[in-house]
């Protein structure tokens, strides 16, 4: 599925010189890297479209080495042979730091059955369990940008966006708790500073997080009070980024907390479509009008 990513920068020096609000970038979202360079004809009517933001999410894989960096670089070779500046989420943990099986099996009693039963079909090509070791994941995140640095050069890497988090809110995504994603994102995002990487949000998030009301589950407002924390006041110059699908609402403001329009954080929409599901959206977007 290809979705649309919206990139709202508020007040920038651009947009003031111009007397403008916001500026609005848009973007596709091309999905795992191993799909990526099934998409070279949409990649290439989307660059002659002049768009040139490509987001790609779970960049590790299931095994315990370092095949993911291959399949990363035939899908970065891909958006990059187009002109195009790749938005990388790291949203999964590298498979070799999965916990032992009694604390899996402790985090999995946390999931819904429907996501439990998917489980074992899902480690072999994504780990999304918290980290056994901080330590280790630090140098998992680190390792990941020395191959980019020396694959594409310094320069242009820390140029590109980087986001972390990919809907940690969901139970499909990811099988811990907030507390452990805020370790995730700390952690992620101090490597990546240190490494002069200039462009640095998150959480991802879905919607119910982000637009809650006194029916949310307190899992969304733990997530929502944690993007609101560490991404408009710790972090300001960071961006926000969540999703939304299955918006059906008289008004498209409707129950969007007032800190995120005043936060001056940029912010970004890194996952929209009618509909989560591929066949209904495209019933729709095919129909006349």
């Amino acid at each position: 599925m290809i979705l649309l990513m919206l990139v709202i920068n508020p007040i920038t020096a651009l947009a003031k010189n111009n007397n403008n609000w916001h500026q609005l970038e848009i973007g596709f979202n091309l999905d795992y890297p191993d799909r990526v360079p099934l998409f070279e004809s949409a990649l290439f009517k989307i660059a002659e479209l002049g768009i040139r933001h490509v987001y790609i999410y779970e960049i590790f894989d299931g095994k315990q080495g370092s095949q993911y960096q291959t399949r990363l670089k035939k899908a970065l070779d891909s958006v990059l042979k187009h002109g195009m500046i790749p938005m990388i989420c790291i949203s999964n943990i590298h498979a070799r730091l999965q916990p032992e099986y009694e604390i899996r099996k402790l985090l999995n009693e946390t999931l819904p059955f429907t996501v439990r039963k998917q489980i074992n079909g899902i480690l072999t090509y994504s780990n999304r369990y918290p980290p056994n070791n901080w330590q280790d994941y630090t140098a998992s995140i680190q390792e990941l940008v020395d191959f980019l640095f020396s694959t594409y050069g310094n320069e242009t890497v820390q140029n590109w966006p980087f986001e972390i988090g990919n809907e940690p809110d969901a139970p499909r995504f990811f099988w811990g708790n907030s507390s452990q994603f805020l370790e995730i994102y700390k952690l992620a995002e101090e490597v990546l500073t240190q490494n002069g990487i200039k462009v640095i949000g998150g959480f991802g998030l879905t919607h119910h997080s982000i637009l809650i009301n006194n029916k949310s589950e307190l899992k969304n407002i733990h997530y929502h009070e944690l993007i609101q924390d560490i991404q408009c006041k710790s972090l300001p110059n960071k961006f926000i980024s969540f999703h939304l699908f299955n918006r059906n609402v008289i008004s498209p403001l409707e129950n969007y907390p007032e800190w995120l329009t005043d936060s001056h954080c940029p912010v970004m929409i890194t996952g929209w479509n009618i509909s989560s599901r591929s066949g209904k959206a495209a019933k729709t977007f095919n129909q006349p009008g």
